[in-house]
């Protein structure tokens, strides 16, 4: 866990003033809609590399908190109230998933955890190959935005958050509130629904498949709901790392695409203090 502890909070703090809804620095409007079925016509912007196109991304997201518009933090005002009822039915609703846990329903949660770890990137690294080799861009632009959307979500902003929160995990019986920064304690976010919702949502983004994108949504949403199940998170710590992934694979896509699709987009904020834990978020459609 070393590699989190040397993540700095200066850097997060900026990440995570993602706005949603708006195009990034630079960005030109949208282009007609793709018919239904059919993969987003995406763009290499200026004939730009993977690592270099990583770092112009990195660099826009520091640069955009001076950009917050006043409709953005509304929406974070909005955002503040829904995650705080998540978090204020954590002990209840751990309570209630506990006791109704079987041998079926933990072998089941066993079975999809991979999708919020190495199945993700795996199947990232397939969907790179099978693109590389068909000649397929569009396949080749979801593999990349989903590795990028990895990098920047799951390996950045999630474990940074969880060195600074230092909140308990559910099974160390501290009590869904205790929070104690830097501390070496790891629950708030969880990583691994950062990660499987990362995943949908560039997928859901690079396609206008229902089916498809219903799928995704769906296997990261198993995702969550067996980190509950397996009593490794808190609710709140889910919901958390569902809406950073969310916003973040979104926002890559719509870094890189001539058209801005109109899937969920989220903006999170963590707020902390002495003995407390929220996030402040919005949701829109």
């Amino acid at each position: 866990m070393s590699w989190k502890q040397s993540t700095t909070a200066g850097i997060l703090a900026l990440v995570l003033l993602i706005p949603s809804g708006l195009p990034a620095a630079g960005q030109k409007s949208a282009a007609a809609p793709t018919a239904p079925g059919a993969t987003r016509h995406v763009k290499n912007r200026a004939g730009e590399g993977f690592a270099q196109r990583l770092r112009a991304d990195l660099a826009d997201i520091i640069r955009r908190p001076a950009h917050m518009s006043s409709h953005d933090w509304r929406r974070l005002g909005v955002g503040i109230a829904a995650v705080g009822a998540t978090a204020s039915l954590d002990t209840e609703i751990r309570s209630r998933v506990q006791r109704h846990r079987t041998s079926s329903s933990e072998n089941l949660a066993t079975a999809v955890r991979p999708l919020g770890g190495w199945g993700a990137l795996a199947g990232l690294g397939v969907t790179w190959v099978a693109g590389r080799a068909g000649h397929s861009p569009g396949l080749v632009a979801t593999a990349e935005d989903g590795f990028e959307a990895s990098i920047i979500a799951a390996g950045l902003i999630t474990p940074a958050l969880k060195n600074i929160v230092g909140r308990a995990r559910p099974p160390e019986e501290l009590g869904a509130g205790s929070v104690r920064p830097f501390s070496g304690r790891y629950a708030f976010p969880s990583g691994e629904a950062t990660e499987a919702f990362a995943v949908a949502s560039v997928v859901a983004a690079h396609t206008r498949s229902r089916w498809l994108q219903g799928t995704v949504w769906g296997l990261a949403g198993l995702v969550g709901w067996e980190r509950i199940e397996l009593d490794r998170h808190w609710t709140s710590d889910v919901v958390a790392g569902a809406l950073i992934g969310a916003e973040v694979g979104r926002w890559v896509v719509r870094r890189r695409a001539e058209d801005r699709p109109r899937d969920v987009a989220v903006v999170v904020l963590p707020v902390v203090a002495a003995g407390a834990l929220g996030v402040s978020g919005s949701v829109t459609w």
